[in-house]
Parts: structure tokens; sequence; C-alpha cells
């Protein structure tokens, strides 16, 4: 018999803010080391892929078997995609020393117009990837290379959707930059809840269009 809060909307909402601050704490001390950043995104989104699907969920132990699941894939993805943002970096630290005005606008306009799309894909590829590894469906490179021209293309089929998981992931650290005591708030806010937060607003927003297939890839 179920207790006479389970269908209060209050408690329920109770339950899962308590959900995510649980799982913002594994995403947080599993992402610590930088490196394995990326399995603990994924981990983190297919939690939140089952809590928006309205599985029963227990954050920690759904945490640390996708960890696992995805440790190889998702960090060969994450390095690949922290090398390209480097890369963007760089070059428009490197426009701003172009002598000609004209030309360095056109170059930063070229490296926001590749960050745009690089934004794009990532806001889809990781949900993607996710997905996949809940379903336990195999995600070897042949596998990643389909999930990134799924991503591009989802990212650009359904592109005001993406746009709204792509503020939801930076409009955060860009307040952060305007002071030292706003960054050192929203710190707070993403220690305690902010990450597990993102995630779930991700999924949330792409819930419906994420059901898309992934490119077939030569392996399948």
């Amino acid at each position: 018999m179920k207790s006479w809060y389970s269908d209060s909307r209050f408690f329920q909402a109770l339950e899962m803010a308590v959900d995510l601050v649980v799982l913002n704490l594994a995403m947080v001390v599993a992402g610590l080391p930088v490196v394995t950043g990326g399995a603990a995104l994924v981990a983190g989104l297919l939690v939140c892929l089952r809590m928006v699907g309205g599985d029963n969920v227990r954050p920690i132990r759904g945490f640390l078997a996708a960890f696992r699941r995805a440790f190889l894939p998702a960090t060969l993805a994450w390095l690949a995609g922290l090398g390209l943002t480097g890369l963007l970096v760089w070059e428009w630290m490197i426009a701003s020393q172009v002598v000609s005005t004209t030309l360095a606008v056109v170059a930063r306009g070229v490296v926001l117009l590749a960050g745009l799309l690089l934004g794009l894909v990532a806001v889809w590829f990781w949900p993607l990837l996710a997905r996949r590894v809940l379903q336990d469906e195999p995600i070897g490179l042949g596998e990643l290379v389909a999930l990134l021209q799924t991503a591009l293309l989802a990212g650009l089929q359904h592109l005001p959707r993406s746009l709204a998981a792509l503020l939801i992931v930076l409009v955060p650290p860009v307040f952060g930059l305007v002071s030292a005591e706003i960054g050192a708030r929203l710190l707070l806010w993403f220690l305690v809840i902010g990450c597990g937060l993102a995630a779930y607003l991700v999924v949330l927003v792409l819930r419906v269009p994420v059901g898309i297939r992934a490119v077939p890839s030569e392996h399948e």
C-alpha cells in the first residue's frame, strides 16, 4: 500500500530535488579529475533520462553502473571535445593579433560559428550517448562517429530545442564572469545541485526528439 504522501506533488518534487542533489554530488566527485568528465556527464544524463521517463531511480547505483559502462568511449569523446574547444580558444586569441581589423572580425566570426556548431553537436551527442548506454547498445568507435553525425543533424533540425539546451548550459557560467561574488555563488550552486539540474533540464528539453535513431554505423 502506498504511503499517504506518495501521490503528493510537493513530496514528489522534494524527492526529485533530493535525487538531483545526490546525482550532482556524484557528477562533481566523479568529474573532478577532469579527464573523467565525459563519463561523469554521460552517467548523470542517463540517470536523468530515467527520471524523465518516470523510472524509480537510485541515483548512485544507476550513476556508477553507467559510469563504468561508458568510461572508455565517453572519455575519448570528452578529450576530443576538450581539444577542439582549446583549439577554438587559441584561434580566438590569435585573431586579436591580426593587424587588419576587418580580418580580425571575420576570423572571430568564423570561430564563433564553429563554437556554435560545436555546442549544438555537444548538447545532442551526450544525451544520445547516454541513451545508447541506457539501452545497452554497442558504443564502439563506429557508433561514436554515427552519433556525431546524428547530433549534428539533430542540432540543426531541432534548432529551437538545441538553442534552449545550449542556453541552459552556457548562461550560468557566463553570469559567473560578471563578478567574483556572482562567480563564487554560482560555484556553490553547481557544487550543490547545478550540474544535476542542468543535465535534467537538457534531457527534459530534448526528451521527445532524443528518441531519434542514430545514423547506422558500419558495424550495424
